[in-house]
């Protein structure tokens, strides 16, 4: 209604209802559930058809690739005994150097030192051959990544023009230019369904392995749907990094805890 008064048309709330009930006869809309005030949520068609072929995917991309390093290795029981990481980074870190399959996720909340996982990461990957790769929606993201991981960084929009335009002109060259990277989706919330689609797309193409990382709790996307959130929920081979290794003050984490919780006025009354 606001959009049609600044483009000083004249539609009336009825006529919205009546378009609503229409996009919902004929299937263009879906009933998906309901908000805490009762009122219902929908959903387009084809993002619930995206969702469903997102849901597929989890099971396909499983037992895909070869593992960085084997669980047994040296270097994994080194990692294990690192108490400079948390076990939270700990955890992530092994994940990502012996996960068989395509795609897992790092859900890590604020503070948790994901950054300083990927920069382990990073070291213990180009150790054997590996070049990881950080991209990110928004372009201030892909250089804050870039500084404190030390792994070469674009955009999202960017690597899905390269590397789709590098497959359609020599698959196999773009295959050989690409087996030894590793794509890791920073600030993973802001990744729209449309977006993770085309880079399982392309991922499975290039023969590569990708990581998302962030925090569902933050900053969703522009977009449809809660994308990062939902992968977890459809089984995505998951690591969650739980301790805040950031903050020193104690009122300052319990109001952390209760914003994670969706409380708050609580939060804000722990910081007076």
């Amino acid at each position: 209604a606001k959009a049609a008064g600044i483009a000083h048309q004249q539609i009336t709330f009825t006529a919205l209802d009546r378009a609503f009930d229409r996009a919902l006869q004929e299937g263009w809309l879906h009933r998906v559930g309901q908000n805490a005030e009762g009122e219902a949520l929908l959903s387009p068609r084809h993002i619930l058809l995206m969702e469903k072929q997102c849901r597929r995917l989890i099971v396909e991309v499983q037992n895909q690739v070869k593992p960085l390093l084997a669980k047994n290795s040296g270097a994994i029981e080194a990692l294990q005994n690192d108490l400079f990481l948390s076990a939270g980074q700990r955890a992530a870190i092994e994940c990502m150097l012996t996960t068989p399959h395509r795609m897992v996720a790092v859900q890590g909340i604020a503070g948790s030192g994901k950054t300083s996982a990927l920069n382990r990461f990073r070291i213990e990957a180009e150790k054997r051959g590996f070049k990881p790769l950080v991209i990110a929606n928004l372009s201030d993201a892909t250089e804050k990544a870039k500084d404190s991981s030390g792994m070469m960084a674009m955009t999202t929009a960017q690597f899905l023009s390269d590397s789709q335009r590098a497959l359609r002109q020599n698959p196999i060259k773009a295959k050989r230019d690409y087996r030894h990277r590793c794509i890791i989706v920073d600030e993973a919330s802001l990744l729209s369904t449309e977006s993770f689609l085309e880079l399982a797309h392309v991922v499975t193409e290039l023969d590569v392995r990708l990581t998302i990382i962030g925090d569902f709790k933050q900053q969703g996307s522009i977009r449809w749907g809660i994308l990062f959130h939902d992968l977890m929920a459809y089984g995505l081979k998951t690591v969650v990094m739980r301790e805040n290794i950031r903050l020193k003050n104690l009122d300052a984490f319990k109001a952390l805890q209760k914003t994670y919780a969706g409380d708050i006025h609580g939060a804000l009354s722990i910081l007076g």
